[in-house]
Parts: C-alpha cells; sequence; structure tokens
C-alpha cells in the first residue's frame, strides 16, 4: 500500500520518463522540491514539479504533455501503485503562454481519493 505523498511521486517520477523519451534532454531542466529530492536525496517533498524548458513550442509542448498523460500504458504503469485513472483540467483554463505553461492533474486512487498535482514548465 502506498500513501498519497508517494503516489504523487511515482507520477512525477513516471510523467519523466516518459517525458525524457519524447524531448530532447538539453531543451529542459528540472528544478525545486522534485529535483532536490529524486537527484539529492533531499527529504523535501513537493506537491507539483516544475521544469525550465527552451526551444519547444507552446502547441508542441502541449501535445506531448496530453499524449503522455492519456496514453493507456502511462496509466497501466501507475496502477501497481494506486492510481486508477489521471484526470487533466479543463485545457482552456490553464495557463498555456510563451512564459508558462501549466497542467493541473488529479490522480484518482482505487480508494477513491483524488490527488492534485501540478507540472509547470517555464521558459524565463
Amino acid at each position: 500500500m502506498h500513501n498519497s505523498l508517494q503516489q504523487i511521486e511515482v507520477f512525477h517520477l513516471e510523467f519523466l520518463r516518459w517525458f525524457g523519451s519524447k524531448t530532447d534532454p538539453k531543451h529542459y531542466a528540472l528544478k525545486g522540491g522534485v529535483n532536490m529530492r529524486f537527484f539529492f536525496g533531499s527529504i523535501r517533498y513537493s506537491e507539483d514539479m516544475d521544469l525550465d524548458l527552451s526551444d519547444i513550442r507552446v502547441d508542441v509542448l502541449q501535445d506531448i504533455v496530453l499524449k503522455i498523460l492519456i496514453t493507456q500504458t502511462f496509466i497501466d504503469n501507475l496502477r501497481p501503485y494506486g492510481i486508477q485513472r489521471v484526470s487533466i483540467q479543463d485545457m482552456a483554463k490553464a495557463k498555456q503562454t510563451e512564459t508558462t505553461q501549466r497542467f493541473k492533474i488529479h490522480l484518482i486512487t482505487f480508494a477513491g481519493e483524488d490527488l492534485f498535482t501540478k507540472i509547470e514548465f517555464s521558459r524565463r
């Protein structure tokens, strides 16, 4: 059994694995709490994942992210950790600008929990 913090972390790790396979790593860098925890062993927990990005257009990034989040294999990889499905906030309401792209995500668990997380890309 995994707790909600672990489930969000598994989602972040799996998303990074998929994102890394679809984009050139020279165009993005993980930052913030997720970076500190995954790569430097920090005890700090982060609910959201932040990345710096360059040379990927808004429409291209949106397409990559949405395709990952709706791919059945991606969702199937989360199931052993108690995540039943991934729900994406209405993209018409999501911030999608040249500076910032934000994806608000709900992870629905088999226990009926609704776990909220965000993935935010910055071009600064």
